[in-house]
């Protein structure tokens, strides 16, 4: 006796003309099922999931062009001229050189629809000639996953967002975070991270 070989599914179109043998109506639900338990087997594999951890690296950030910058709010023009660095995990920008920046980089994990992301971004005491708004958020794709729009004048605030995903996002997804400021002020950009599921 030779031992059975497992079931190994062919995934090949139903040929013209219908199930072939299977003619009767009988046949014709067997053969359906036989397509179907078949056919389980034969899409493409689904995507890994990312691991949780971060999804961006801070010494990656990259100032936008106007035209990758997906923010309505940028000015016609305005003046930038360093005012931003790293420091240690953190993403600085000083606006007294720089009044509005977007910046980019390529996320480094997919996100499932359901995974919660968090992101941290905090100011300085805000301070300005006349009373203003700010404007600090990251940005997700097409998702604005953290926002700040604090008053200025304001105290120093820190500002934990987390979002839930609504669909899956793949890794190399385009992130942005984004200054918009009136006066001299200072403001960070932390993590931006997967959480655990």
């Amino acid at each position: 006796m030779t031992d059975a070989k497992p079931f190994r599914p062919r995934c090949t179109a139903t040929p013209r003309g219908g199930l072939g043998p299977f003619r009767s109506p009988a046949r014709t639900v067997a053969a359906s099922v036989v397509l179907a338990y078949g056919l389980l087997g034969c899409g493409e594999a689904p995507a890994a999931l990312s691991p949780p951890g971060p999804l961006i690296d801070v010494t990656r950030w990259e100032v936008t062009s106007a035209a990758e910058d997906p923010f309505e709010d940028r000015p016609a023009s305005f003046s930038c001229v360093g005012g931003y660095q790293v420091e240690g995990a953190v993403f600085e920008v000083e606006t007294d050189r720089c009044a509005y920046l977007t910046a980019m980089q390529s996320s480094l994990r997919s996100v499932e629809a359901g995974d919660v992301v968090e992101s941290q971004l905090w100011h300085q005491l805000l301070v300005a000639d006349a009373p203003s708004e700010a404007h600090m958020a990251v940005r997700l794709g097409p998702y604005i996953i953290a926002e700040a729009r604090p008053p200025i004048p304001f105290p120093p605030e820190f500002y934990t967002r987390r979002w839930t995903a609504p669909e899956r996002i793949p890794v190399g997804t385009s992130v942005f975070i984004h200054v918009h400021n009136h006066g001299s002020n200072s403001y960070r950009f932390g993590s931006v991270e997967l959480l655990d599921r």
